[in-house]
């Protein structure tokens, strides 16, 4: 349907007297990022890598974060963004519980656990599953003292199945399409992820392994594009 309706609103298909008609189009859908599908699928081209994000919230709807993802988001600016003033980084951001791209999705644990679930890419390349905790969108200054807004995830991650027990794992050798058996518990850390790092959601599949006695289940990707 975006697809659709992106084809449909070019402006040099569109006739003169339409003009007026798609200023107030522009206006209502394509001005607000907080969880419209219409506008966030706008918002995120087909990959689901952020293009453009633009603050419609109010001051007073900052909120706090907790002291534990403000210093993570201080260290990931500080290694991703050499243009930003990690100094003054503000501790008040936009939370949110959903945001939704291109037909998908994807919400807090607490609100939803199965569109929590997702795959997503770390800093080295590799990917991995989890569940997503919490949803903020935060603003900061650069160093030409424009504004970078940008949405984070706060995300449980999945422990992989332990080395002497992966041969147990059929799935990996199509992994692509069928995913990776996991254990059913988290790592102890959380992880922060900007939202170029989030891949799809997964369905989760509870499955025995002969021999092993803790919980697992199968990550089968959901991926769309």
């Amino acid at each position: 349907m975006g697809q659709n309706l992106r084809a449909l609103f070019k402006p040099h298909k569109l006739s003169p007297e339409l003009d007026e008609l798609n200023t107030q189009w522009e206006h209502c859908f394509e001005s607000d990022i907080r969880g419209m599908l219409i506008s966030d699928s706008f918002t995120f081209d087909e990959t689901f890598r952020q293009t453009e994000e633009e603050v419609t919230w109010e001051i007073h709807e900052l909120k706090m974060l907790p002291n534990e993802w403000y210093l993570d988001l201080k260290a990931w600016v500080g290694v991703n963004d050499p243009d930003s003033h990690p100094l003054t980084l503000s501790p008040k951001a936009y939370i949110r519980q959903k945001i939704s791209r291109l037909g998908e999705t994807f919400r807090t644990e607490a609100t939803s656990p199965a569109d929590s679930h997702v795959y997503y890419r770390q800093q080295d390349g590799s990917t991995s599953v989890g569940s997503i905790q919490g949803i903020f969108s935060h603003t900061r200054i650069q160093k030409d003292d424009t504004f970078r807004t940008q949405t984070f995830f706060i995300i449980n991650q999945y422990q992989p199945l332990p080395k002497d027990h992966r041969n147990c794992d059929n799935f990996r050798r199509f992994h692509t399409v069928a995913g990776k058996i996991y254990q059913d518990c988290y790592f102890s850390r959380y992880t922060l992820v900007n939202s170029d790092k989030l891949l799809h959601h997964f369905a989760l599949g509870p499955i025995p392994l002969h021999g092993i006695e803790y919980p697992c289940f199968v990550a089968l990707p959901l991926d769309k594009s």
